[in-house]
């Protein structure tokens, strides 16, 4: 049997709005709100919102800024608490979706391809976003859990927000997946890492600066409004 042909997918941005934030950023707030990440934490995020919006720093800055955030905040809190309020707070932010993206996944799957999400948000969001998506496998990033607690790192090879993350996912899945006859969905040049190595990647909803990167490589660029009417045209070329 063959190698199967995917659909690889970031998900903040690229299949949802943040408009109101990213979805890791709302999830580190309500979980502030309920007193399971300290202060100190929480308003670093901020500021290093406000210094990427004045572009005193990188998307990938802010990215592995949250990430050391993260493992910080929840070490030695309970992991079932923190699971059971992301998947509370998924209900609501899933309002977020584009309904377009629905129509997206259901048309790869549809056409027989792997759907695949590979995102830096945190695991405890991510599989559940991949879920109400019907997305086949999801790769995030995760924390260690040791006797039901954070240990405050993160579990080897699986922080995503790391230089090259996704594309090192990307190579462990070439074994499985036919990377020419694939496609990758992504929003912000962090994505590259998983556009650059397959056969069409689409910048969805991109960053200027991914904007930028896709027009100089030929790359489609595409808006949540009008994806599925052109990847169906992209299909007809495979």
């Amino acid at each position: 049997m063959g190698k199967k042909r995917a659909a690889l997918f970031d998900f903040d941005g690229t299949l949802c709005s943040t408009s109101k934030g990213y979805a890791w950023t709302l999830f580190m707030k309500y979980l502030n709100a309920r007193g399971l990440y300290a202060d100190k934490f929480y308003l670093e995020q901020i500021r290093n919102q406000g210094r990427y919006r004045k572009r005193e720093i990188t998307y990938e800055e802010l990215a592995i800024s949250a990430s050391r955030l993260w493992a910080q905040a929840l070490r030695d809190k309970p992991v079932k608490d923190v699971t059971e309020h992301a998947n509370v707070f998924m209900k609501n932010f899933c309002k977020n979706i584009y309904r377009e993206s629905f129509g997206l996944v259901r048309l790869m799957r549809s056409r027989g391809y792997l759907t695949v999400m590979i995102s830096t948000s945190p695991r405890e969001l991510a599989t559940v976003a991949a879920k109400i998506l019907g997305m086949r496998k999801v790769y995030s990033s995760e924390l260690q859990k040791k006797g039901g607690y954070y240990t405050g790192r993160f579990r080897a090879g699986l922080n995503l927000n790391q230089h090259g993350a996704k594309r090192r996912v990307v190579r462990k899945l070439a074994h499985e997946i036919d990377l020419k006859g694939s496609f990758a969905f992504g929003d912000e040049v962090m994505d590259n890492g998983m556009l650059g190595v397959v056969g069409t990647p689409v910048a969805l909803n991109p960053s200027p600066e991914l904007r930028k990167f896709a027009a100089d490589r030929g790359w489609p660029t595409l808006t949540h409004r009008n994806v599925v009417r052109e990847v169906k045209k992209l299909l007809e070329q495979h």
